[in-house]
């Protein structure tokens, strides 16, 4: 028996999180322990390495080389966006060899397991939930005399520690070739405490639980041994229960294993010492999502963590002056939608982070399949690929979803839920917004409060002069924008000498940036 775990091409530019893909790592261990032959074809990676598998010729050649494994099981996972190449390669595997079992998994396949099996016949098997479990039982009858009847949902206890990674079964340093930050991920727990209505999380995992701390130093110091220098946690969130989290992070900090990191955390749970004892641990940036601002939007995406701007403020500046850089993430909702009365103060609070030194992160409201908030919205899903083309770093095949052309419902990143003209231009503001708040966000500030000119009226400004994003090259976009805003920005700040000094400190920072 021999099992290839199959990891989907999604990144194009940006490769500083590369690195192995640590869930297929720990199902091929489980199948290795069913008595499997197993192999890892990471497109993720080979997307950067090899030319043949880039453009137009991507399924041919990705074909070729899985038929070359010549394997009995082909294992596909999914990070929603990427999903329907997946399918398809399922497809045209089933297409040449019948007798091959297909299996795919993921939180966004997962999510969809009943779906998948109805609509695309060439899908054997879609294990829902954690999948260890579940996956090891179907190789050991694959292997068997009395293989499982097709197609099926698989599902599964969820192990309260997953099986180790199998990292002897891959070659370490093309990643680290391409991600000089030699990064390797790492999972420390399972799920979140929170329950917010927009998130798989609360969907895919059966229980919120913590690993054991020892065997954790011991993980990363195997990670270590491997080459790894920075290390990602990969857990919905590091603070789950924040006095675990602090001796955890005396424990790594005893260890002296020499590693960087960075993870996702919960905001509330970011108190002085929490910010402290991450950063004398190595944690050098955090992901945490503010999300929900405004009433609105606090009470329908469960949410409520942003209470005060002053609060926000004070532990961002902790994080900054600890070390540790967070991004924050921030949830934009259509106009239409009901959450689209928060707009400007979600930008507000954007704006504040910005400017107390953390990354912004500016979300268009993405409905997952299953969640509450995609069951809230009672309009139908249409087929739309711009926010893939627009605000995703993916590779053209990920960009262009045939699937979903026939099922939007099921594919949440290749349709929308509000009308076309909409879309495109509360998608293309959003793009926008981001690049002036990266760019400019004192001169932002400065105006919103001088001249009561917010951010949106400036970003459409700055659209009405670069035309439609999508008609310009990916790479190329940002610097449109930023051509367009320079003169507008240089016109609204004439009047005011604050905000006019503040525009020229910042241009100066661009140029020799």
């Amino acid at each position: 028996m021999k099992v290839t775990l199959v990891n989907p091409p999604r990144s194009l530019y940006d490769q500083s999180e590369l690195g192995p893909p640590l869930g297929l790592l720990r199902l091929a261990g489980v199948a290795r322990a069913a008595g499997a032959e197993v192999g890892v074809a990471d497109f993720n990676l080979l997307y950067h390495v090899e030319e043949g598998l880039q453009g137009a010729a991507f399924y041919d050649a990705a074909l070729a080389r899985l038929l070359n494994e010549g394997s009995d099981v082909y294992g596909f996972t999914s990070m929603a966006v990427d999903s329907h190449v997946g399918i398809h390669l399922a497809r045209l595997i089933k297409q040449a060899r019948p007798a091959a079992l297909t299996v795919m998994g993921g939180a966004h396949l997962s999510s969809i397991a009943e779906e998948v099996l109805a609509a695309y016949p060439w899908v054997d098997f879609v294990v829902k939930g954690e999948g260890e479990g579940a996956f090891g039982e179907l190789i050991k009858e694959a292997s068997g005399p009395a293989r499982r009847a097709v197609p099926a949902v698989l599902s599964s206890a969820a192990p309260h520690e997953p099986p180790p990674a199998a990292y002897d079964l891959i070659d370490l340093e093309p990643y680290f070739a391409i991600n000089p930050r030699r990064c390797l991920d790492f999972e420390g727990g399972r799920g979140c405490r929170f329950k917010c209505s927009f998130c798989y999380s609360p969907v895919h995992y059966s229980a919120t639980r913590d690993f054991d701390i020892d065997e954790n130093i011991d993980g990363l110091e195997r990670l270590r041994r491997l080459g790894a220098e920075h290390v990602f946690f990969v857990e919905d969130n590091f603070l789950n229960d924040p006095a675990r989290a602090v001796a955890f992070c005396r424990e790594m900090e005893a260890a002296r294993l020499g590693l960087t990191w960075h993870c996702y955390a919960t905001f509330p749970q970011m108190s002085p010492e929490v910010i402290a004892w991450m950063a004398r641990a190595g944690c050098t940036a955090v992901f945490t999502g503010i999300d929900a601002v405004g009433g609105v939007s606090q009470r329908a995406y469960r949410k409520g963590f942003l209470r005060h701007k002053t609060s926000l403020e004070r532990q961002l500046v902790e994080c900054v002056e600890a070390g540790i850089v967070p991004t924050c993430a921030f949830l934009l909702s259509p106009p239409s939608h009901a959450c689209g009365v928060d707009f400007d103060e979600t930008l507000g609070a954007a704006l504040v982070a910005r400017n107390c030194g953390a990354q912004v992160r500016l979300n268009t409201l993405t409905l997952y399949n299953r969640t509450k908030s995609r069951v809230d919205v009672k309009s139908p899903c249409h087929y739309d690929d711009v926010k893939p083309r627009l605000m995703l770093d993916v590779p053209e095949v990920v960009e262009c979803n045939d699937y979903a052309r026939a099922l939007p419902r099921l594919f949440p990143f290749h349709s929308r839920y509000v009308a076309g003209d909409e879309w495109q231009e509360f998608v293309s503001l959003t793009h926008c917004l981001f690049t002036l708040f990266y760019c400019y966000p004192r001169t932002l500030e400065a105006l919103w409060a001088e001249q009561s000119i917010s951010p949106y009226a400036v970003s459409r400004q700055v659209l009405e002069g670069v035309g439609d994003l999508l008609e310009i090259e990916k790479p190329l976009r940002r610097d449109a924008e930023l051509a367009a805003a320079i003169p507008i920005l240089e016109g609204l700040t004439a009047a005011t000498k604050g905000a006019q000094s503040v525009l020229e400190v910042e241009s100066c920072a661009l140029m020799t940036a």
